[in-house]
């Protein structure tokens, strides 16, 4: 596919636009360390401040997910009106020093509105990257491009709970350690607080060293300005593409948040194993299959573009939902502890292909004054699903279905059994309106 008159222009120089992805990459990784590290403290958490799965799922899921969800499209808003990358500093310095604050919370009131902050700061990354992203890179390369970015998401998970199960496991034996200025705090509250500081070094190397691209507006968009109602008519002009694409993308966060939430305590609860172990075991899990599964979906989606297939990406995210049910349904009902740590990287790798090129195929469809906004609505409906109701999901049907916190292995086959299918067919019926939609905004 040719880029457009608009897009016609010099690119930036590999080399710079491929260190933007590769800045963005770290911080979109410390961001999913900062949101997912808590999955890993479900235990001593619930035991500190004395709440159940319930109360822990809505720190993890809908706390952090409103703000997420709801700067998002305000955050949007201002990736296509101002400087993102000034946009991107502010945002991680605030996410890390919420993230330093979850530490230092007394209670879940406290700790939940820390979730909240941290939510409403990751909002400005994505919208801001993806647009920065798409400014940088022809479209016939955007698929990897973007796919190297959402790397940022299992390298950060991996990275979270690989570090965090070390950091648990020396610390298995120390309930509390002493910190200068703050004093004696439990092991859990520390390993925020050390998660909070790096972001601030980052914010810093991202203000001193990466450019903001040049906006690639079409001809007939310079001088304009950008009204709220665009994006909601772009939607409204190709109603039946969104609503399948965004639907499939949608039960896809589902399954996907449910394992990655909820994974950690169904190892430990019904497989006994130790929540040092588990941190590296499904961190590698995580990142190794994550990473794998992001760059191949990337590159498999860019090779079906090039080869005249405009729906290559819903396409390929459609296979891999097919691909990832059987294991996501038996991951959750094996006897054997290896067995469903094997079926959860299988799981992990096929659901990982759509991650990158969901957003890729947002994009492809999406005029370039849109993109920031069309970005968050993106994020929007897949965090809405994903975070803020994937883990809710779960700890509902352990607690108030199935009556039994050792059933959550129930509940993980039970959420993959009906989202990854619906996924398939939602992405499958959408594709003769994706491809249209696509011959519109290109021809």
């Amino acid at each position: 596919m040719e880029p457009d008159r608009a897009a016609a222009r010099a690119w930036p120089s590999p080399a710079r636009s491929w260190y933007l992805v590769g800045i963005l990459l770290v911080a979109y990784s410390l961001s999913f360390a900062d949101r997912m590290l808590m999955s890993l403290l479900i235990g001593p958490i619930k035991d500190s401040l004395g709440i159940g799965d319930f109360q822990v799922s809505l720190l993890i899921g809908a706390a952090f997910a409103v703000f997420y969800v709801g700067m998002g499209l305000p955050c949007g808003y201002l990736a296509d009106r101002m400087n993102r990358r000034n946009l991107i500093v502010w945002g991680i310095l605030i996410w890390s020093v919420a993230t330093a604050a979850c530490g230092l919370a007394a209670g879940f009131a406290a700790l939940f509105i820390a979730r909240m902050m941290v939510g409403a700061a990751e909002a400005t990354l994505s919208p801001s990257a993806y647009s920065m992203i798409a400014d940088s890179f022809p479209p016939r390369k955007l698929g990897r491009a973007i796919s190297v970015y959402v790397v940022g998401n299992p390298l950060g998970i991996g990275i979270a709970l690989l570090t965090g199960g070390l950091v648990i496991a020396a610390l298995s034996q120390v309930s509390h350690m002493a910190l200068p200025l703050v004093g004696t705090l439990e092991t859990w509250r520390i390993v925020f607080i050390g998660l909070g500081i790096p972001g601030v070094v980052l914010a810093l190397i991202v203000r001193l060293t990466v450019r903001e691209p040049v906006r690639r507006t079409a001809p007939d968009r310079v001088g304009k300005a950008l009204g709220w109602k665009e994006a909601p008519r772009h939607i409204k002009a190709h109603g039946r593409t969104f609503l399948f694409q965004l639907g499939g993308t949608c039960m896809l966060s589902l399954a996907v948040y449910g394992v990655m939430t909820w994974g950690p305590a169904y190892f430990e609860r019904v497989h006994a194993m130790e929540p040092g172990a588990i941190g590296v075991r499904f961190g590698l899990i995580l990142g190794g299959g994550g990473i794998a599964g992001l760059l191949a979906g990337g590159f498999l989606g860019d090779w079906l573009l090039a080869r005249g297939r405009s729906d290559a990406y819903p396409r390929v995210m459609a296979m891999a939902a097919v691909l990832a049910t059987p294991p996501g349904i038996m991951l959750g009902l094996v006897g054997d502890a290896q067995l469903a740590l094997a079926l959860t990287a299988i799981n992990v790798l096929c659901t990982a292909l759509t991650t990158g090129i969901a957003a890729a195929a947002v994009q492809l469809i999406t005029p370039a004054h849109l993109r920031g906004q069309m970005g968050a609505i993106y994020i929007l409906t897949a965090s809405v699903a994903g975070i803020g109701i994937g883990p809710s999901v779960v700890a509902f049907l352990t607690q108030y279905v199935f009556g039994d916190e050792m059933a959550v292995g129930r509940s993980l086959a039970a959420l993959a059994a009906g989202a990854l299918p619906l996924a398939a067919i939602l992405l499958w019926l959408g594709l003769p309106h994706y491809r249209r939609s696509v011959a519109q905004l290109h021809r």
